[in-house]
């Protein structure tokens, strides 16, 4: 695993809509940047643009009214696309990227979740980067399912970069970078999952040995069941309490060739099972042993990101790679 960040980092595509948080994201995309594994830069900007579309009248003057609002419409796009331009040549004069990074952009106009994989699948980018706002809970909403659309649309691993509650931005948390949590979802290709992982905490972490938290949360049972079952079978507890100590070690002997694997690349590994809802016991498990990165696998299916990474993708405080980890 070791020395495979290049593979992750090489060509990053960076969606960016110019608000506080998109250009937060940009900062700490350009910091990844700087690291030296990134040899390309695509930056996207889609434009929610208006539609050239609308009802007509018969005859010549529908024709003509055609023809009008079609110049109007692409006056329209001509003005949002030197607009986008203006402020890209700003952001990079204030925040510039390294010479040795090659440097494009792309602006569209249309919707981010359409265009966004169709950019990414003809750039062959690498890795998708886009930011939100988390402390603001519309924000929080229509950022997070944004990036949620285009996460269970894209083929390759998405970094989600918020600004959480305590304000930090996602720049100055990974600049001072320390461990990261994977979450292993024992039902799913999880191999792909840390894989991804450690390439971008090796990345992170620079000169100083990579850490990261193995974690799988391995209790599916619903504690209000357990007790409403209970009642009608007094010997039901022990039984879920037999099948929850199943798992449990289930999990813990799957993480513990996880993490043996890791170490012998020279990544210092810890392994932590839970019990509980899976997207807030993985969140509650990243703020408990302080990760400034949390890692999850999508299901990798059309339309179904699946409820934890969703979770975990739309609440959490720091920075999310979410790796497409079913088949696709």
């Amino acid at each position: 695993m070791h020395g495979s960040a290049t593979g992750l980092l090489a060509h990053i595509a960076l969606a960016l809509d110019f608000s506080e948080a998109s250009v937060e994201a940009a900062k700490a995309i350009f910091h990844i940047a700087h690291l030296g594994h990134t040899k390309r830069l695509t930056i996207l900007h889609v434009a929610m643009g208006a539609s050239a579309g609308g009802e007509g009248r018969a005859g010549r003057s529908a024709a003509h009214s055609a023809i009008e609002q079609r110049a109007r419409f692409s006056d329209l796009e001509t003005r949002v696309q030197q607009s986008a331009e203006a402020q890209l040549h700003k952001l990079l004069s204030r925040i510039p990227v390294p010479p040795s990074v090659s440097v494009d952009y792309v602006i569209r106009g249309g919707k981010p979740a359409v265009i966004v994989p169709r950019v990414l699948a003809a750039a062959r980018a690498t890795m998708l980067a886009v930011g939100h706002e988390s402390r603001n809970p519309a924000s929080r909403f229509w950022a997070g399912g944004v990036a949620e659309l285009v996460v269970h649309e894209t083929k390759v691993p998405t970094l989600i970069l918020p600004t959480g509650h305590d304000g930090v931005t996602p720049g100055g948390e990974l600049s001072a970078f320390k461990r990261a949590l994977i979450a292993v979802d024992l039902d799913e290709n999880h191999d792909e999952v840390v894989r991804q992982g450690v390439r971008l905490v090796e990345a992170l972490a620079g000169e100083r040995p990579p850490e990261i938290v193995l974690t799988a949360v391995a209790d599916p049972v619903d504690d209000e069941a357990v007790e409403i079952l209970a009642d009608d079978d007094d010997s039901f507890v022990g039984h879920i309490e037999d099948y929850r100590d199943h798992l449990e070690s289930e999990a813990g002997a799957c993480l513990d060739k996880l993490a043996a694997r890791c170490r012998s690349a020279g990544v210092v590994v810890k392994t932590l099972v839970r019990r509980g809802r899976p997207g807030p016991s993985i969140l509650s498990t990243a703020a408990d042993v302080g990760a400034q990165l949390v890692v999850v696998g999508t299901k990798g299916h059309f339309l179904d990101l699946g409820a934890t990474a969703r979770h975990v993708v739309r609440h959490a405080d720091v920075s999310v790679l979410a790796v497409p980890s079913g088949p696709t």
